[in-house]
C-alpha cells in the first residue's frame, strides 16, 4: 500500500511527467464526493411528520395539529464552509502532500459528521416534540439549525 507521499512521488500512468499536487487534487476530489453524498443522503433521509388530534374545548372542537420535519439550509452551508474553509487551508497552510492530506481527511470526517449529527439531532429532537398543548401555553424549540419544522393547526 501507498503512502500519500509515494502516490505523490509516483507518476499514475507510466511515461506521463508527474504533475505536481496530482495526489492533493485526488484529495480534494474525493471531499467533493463525500460534500455531495452527505448533502444529498441528509437531504433524502431528512423528513418526517407526526400530527394527531388535540385538546377539546368547551366552545370548539378537537383541532389537529401537523408538524412537517425538513432539512435545513443551515446544514448545507455548514458543509460548504468546512470544504470552501479546508481548501483555503491547504493553500494556505500545507507544506507538503502529507499535511495537505491530513488537513482534507479530517475535512471529510468533520462533512460526514455533521450530516449524521443533523439527522440525529433533528430526528430526536422532532419525535420528543408533544403534541399536547398546541397552540395553547407552553414553549416548544424546533431542532433548529439541524432541522425545520412546519407547524399545522385544522379545526
Amino acid at each position: 500500500m501507498q503512502t500519500t507521499t509515494e502516490r505523490a512521488q509516483t507518476p499514475t500512468r507510466p511515461g506521463l511527467p508527474e504533475l505536481p499536487g496530482r495526489a492533493v487534487l485526488a484529495d480534494v476530489q474525493r471531499l467533493i464526493a463525500v460534500a455531495v453524498v452527505s448533502s444529498l443522503g441528509y437531504n433524502f433521509l431528512l423528513i418526517a411528520t407526526k400530527g394527531g388530534s388535540i385538546g377539546a374545548t368547551a366552545h370548539d372542537g378537537a383541532r389537529s395539529v401537523m408538524l412537517t420535519l425538513h432539512p435545513s439550509f443551515f446544514v448545507f452551508i455548514a458543509i460548504a464552509a468546512v470544504f470552501f474553509g479546508s481548501v483555503a487551508r491547504v493553500r494556505r497552510e500545507a507544506v507538503d502532500g502529507v499535511h495537505a492530506h491530513r488537513i482534507l481527511r479530517r475535512a471529510a470526517w468533520a462533512i460526514v459528521i455533521i450530516a449524521a449529527g443533523s439527522l440525529v439531532i433533528a430526528y430526536a429532537w422532532f419525535f420528543s416534540t408533544p403534541l399536547a398543548g398546541w397552540p395553547h401555553p407552553g414553549v416548544w424549540f424546533a431542532p433548529f439549525p439541524f432541522g425545520t419544522v412546519n407547524v399545522e393547526l385544522g379545526g
